[in-house]
């Protein structure tokens, strides 16, 4: 049903994913995602692997909504919630709410060199962590 909707590929990472999906009424509008960040040093990070809102329900907050409410659920547990995002709107949506933070801007590579081909390398992306306190 959100497959056709994300701008990268409809394909959900092999790990372990939690999936949530967003409803006003009884109509699924929206969709996201989590996994869990694997780091050598860091054991407690998830990412919001997938955010999809359908096309008639964006613009409205939907997918922001959707992302701070289950950020919040993981916190409580101990968690960091990252996201990383070069969608325009939800990038001015982050850089005026409190509770999400800057981590990470530009064109790199998982290990901090510039990416030259594939995955996000045409696109500016940010990262961003959830700190609600």
């Amino acid at each position: 049903m959100f497959r056709k909707y994300h701008y990268l590929n409809d394909i959900l990472y092999r790990r372990h994913v939690e999936c949530y999906i967003a409803y006003i009424q009884d109509e699924a509008v929206g969709f996201l995602a989590m996994i869990h960040f694997v780091h050598s040093r860091v054991k407690n990070i998830w990412m919001i692997h997938r955010l999809v809102v359908l096309p008639d329900f964006q613009g409205v907050g939907i997918g922001k909504h959707l992302m701070t409410s289950i950020a919040e659920r993981y916190r409580v547990r101990g968690l960091r919630i990252r996201i990383v995002t070069s969608n325009p709107a939800l990038l001015i949506s982050l850089s005026v709410d409190q509770k999400w933070r800057l981590k990470d801007m530009g064109r790199k590579s998982q290990h901090g060199g510039l990416k030259s081909e594939g995955g996000s390398s045409r696109r500016f992306t940010t990262a961003w962590e959830y700190y609600p306190d």
